[in-house]
């Protein structure tokens, strides 16, 4: 694993540290998870605003039922 130095007050610090106390975890794992959980609902959001905008564009005639998929994509015989 790689090593990476912040600089942060001295109370953040203990803020960190008694939350990850509490939490049962160490404040590296606290950042980390913290950190990747950010990035991943950054991700969900733009996804989301991305089908968001795809959704309100289409109109009656890109939409196709359950049925019209499953035979589009040639799995017929697959799903009866």
């Amino acid at each position: 694993m790689e090593n990476l130095t912040i600089r942060i007050s001295k109370q953040d610090k203990e803020l960190l540290k008694d939350f990850a106390d509490f939490n049962g975890i160490s404040v590296s794992n606290l950042l980390r998870q913290s950190a990747l959980e950010r990035i991943e609902n950054e991700i969900d959001i733009k996804l989301y605003q991305r089908a968001n905008k795809i959704m309100k564009e289409m109109t009656d005639d890109d939409v196709i039922n359950h049925d019209e998929l499953i035979s589009d994509l040639g799995l017929d015989d697959v799903h009866s």
